[in-house]
């Protein structure tokens, strides 16, 4: 999942924290868009092996 939010140029791969258990993949972490944020979610569904995606990537759209 990380290798393949990696290439991917809509979403900044080294803000988003991802945890694999059993095909079941949380997704944590910051991005700057909600379409960012759906787009990781939208990769990870894309993944072989994924069966469930809970995404808790949050938006935060400045440096805060």
């Amino acid at each position: 999942v990380k290798a393949a939010l990696a290439s991917d140029e809509q979403v900044p791969a080294n803000d988003v924290v991802v945890e694999v258990r059993d095909g079941a993949v949380q997704l944590g972490g910051f991005v700057k868009t909600s379409a960012a944020k759906e787009r990781a979610e939208e990769i990870a569904q894309g993944v072989e092996g994924v069966r469930k995606v809970d995404n808790r990537v949050d938006v935060r759209a400045g440096d805060r």
